[in-house]
């Protein structure tokens, strides 16, 4: 059993005393002003890919995520658009032209992933963490999207990859478990992707 206050495994005889103190630190910083800083977004992007639970709560309250993490979601994933579009049979013109439109569907159906998982979390596992907060987190995290450019097993690493780094932000920002952030990414993941497939 997992205390709500602290976040610790807890037994029966639990006395708990409240939140980390570095939580806590956290929690009362001020937002960073705008800035440009890419050097410091890059290293909380690794951060993230490296399951840092403090770079991504401080990056959960950071609006300049938001500034950073956008480019950085449609850089990551441009060259697996690409690819998709070279064994789709397309030329150079005709490439380009498909990752202009495809990767703005792309972006959109993600954000939409991310949105129904935080809303499952809100609603259903009675999460207290703001979509916000889930979205600039998991833009910088989507820095591990560039493993899909390892031939055979590079978008399962990826995007396996990116579901631990979902069910990890889940926890820190919804304070759920992790094996529950698990279930609804993986199963509304797979709806969502059945319903494209049916569409398609």
């Amino acid at each position: 059993m997992r205390c709500d206050k602290c976040g610790e495994e807890v037994g029966f005889l639990h006395e708990c005393s409240g939140p980390p103190a570095a939580v806590k630190a956290i929690l009362q910083e001020s937002p960073p002003v705008l800035r440009f800083a890419p050097l410091h977004y890059l290293k909380q992007a690794i951060a993230i890919a490296r399951f840092d639970e403090k770079a991504m709560l401080r990056t959960s309250l950071d609006n300049n995520a938001f500034l950073y993490g956008v480019p950085l979601w449609f850089i990551v994933n441009t060259p697996a658009v690409m690819d998709l579009a070279a064994r789709q049979g397309f030329g150079f013109p005709m490439s380009i032209a498909f990752a202009i439109i495809a990767l703005p569907i792309a972006f959109l159906s993600q954000v939409a992933v991310w949105g129904v998982c935080h809303l499952a979390a809100r609603f259903i596992l009675r999460g207290k963490g703001s979509l916000a907060a889930v979205i600039r987190v998991m833009l910088l995290g989507s820095i591990v999207a560039v493993c899909a450019i390892i031939p055979v097993i590079g978008t399962l690493l990826a995007g396996l990859w990116g579901l631990a780094i979902m069910m990890i932000a889940f926890e820190v920002i919804h304070g759920i478990r992790r094996i529950h952030a698990f279930a609804i990414s993986f199963v509304i993941g797979i709806v969502i992707r059945g319903f494209g497939f049916l569409l398609a």
